[in-house]
């Protein structure tokens, strides 16, 4: 039911990272890894940026369990800090 209330906001809010975020802890949820990591990659598109958070919220944790987000936050963080460091 809830997964069903996310997609609606999603085709209601397109450009909401919230929504997306909570859309990819649904999907996460119901272990839909293809789903949440194409959700989670909108969210961060959009503007999410609360990676803190993200690491711990366990509704996130089978997401976190599929190599290919890890990698993907691993390379957001490594640019996010390169960016950081150069000042730009």
């Amino acid at each position: 039911k809830g997964l069903a209330i996310d997609r609606q906001l999603a085709r209601l809010r397109p450009d909401d990272p919230v929504v997306f975020y909570n859309l990819a802890c649904s999907h996460s949820l119901l272990r839909q890894m293809d789903e949440a990591f194409d959700a989670i990659r909108t969210a961060i598109a959009l503007g999410y940026d609360d990676f803190t958070y993200m690491e711990q919220d366990q509704d996130l944790k089978n997401l976190f369990r599929d190599s290919r987000f890890r990698e993907y936050l691993s390379d957001l963080k490594n640019r996010r800090a390169s960016v950081q460091q150069h000042g730009a």
